[in-house]
């Protein structure tokens, strides 16, 4: 569920910009997920309708041997992105073989959500409900400048040290 915010928007958006276009939601279950079926799904949806052209996938990792599972089911030609990028996708677009993925510090994330905890505990403002963290396009043209893990900015932490007055101290988890 925790992923659907992304699948909704990203069907309301496609639907909204190419009114012609439709989207298929492929359903997976967290099962589908641990055991490996996942994949296998989006192939099985992949190779209902050859008039497909792209697979996206809500998290990166979900992404991971799908080139190879689409070419042993002899499949190509489809364009595959989606949200927050992991190694492999990194790999993938270097390689030219994927096409676009986001990058999301999940480092920033949980900084953002304790920073606006702490507002709402202190009674400070700031906090919104429409508080978004950066999301970074990233395609063959600009993965060479994105770090792996994608963690940008890289000093979140620091200037979240420097918002609130505490002690900066060296990164010991994020950092390289």
């Amino acid at each position: 569920p925790l992923l659907n915010v992304f699948r909704d928007a990203f069907v309301a958006e496609v639907k909204a910009s190419c009114p012609g276009c439709s989207t298929k939601v492929v359903g997976v279950t967290q099962s589908d997920v641990t055991s490996g079926d996942l994949i296998s799904k989006v192939v099985a949806a992949a190779r209902s309708n050859p008039s497909y052209k792209y697979i996206f996938f809500d998290n990166g990792q979900f992404a991971d041997g799908i080139l190879s599972a689409l070419s042993a089911a002899g499949l190509s030609g489809l364009k595959i992105g989606g949200r927050s990028i992991d190694p492999a996708g990194a790999a993938a677009l270097k390689a030219g073989t994927e096409q676009v993925w986001t990058g999301q510090s999940y480092y920033l994330e949980g900084e953002a959500m304790t920073d606006e905890a702490l507002r709402v505990l202190l009674g400070q403002p700031g906090a919104q409900n429409d508080d978004l963290v950066p999301v970074q396009l990233i395609t063959k043209n600009n993965i060479a400048k994105v770090p792996s893990p994608y963690n940008l900015p890289s000093n979140s932490l620091q200037q979240y040290e420097k918002l609130w007055g505490v002690p900066q101290t060296p990164c010991k988890l994020t950092c390289s």
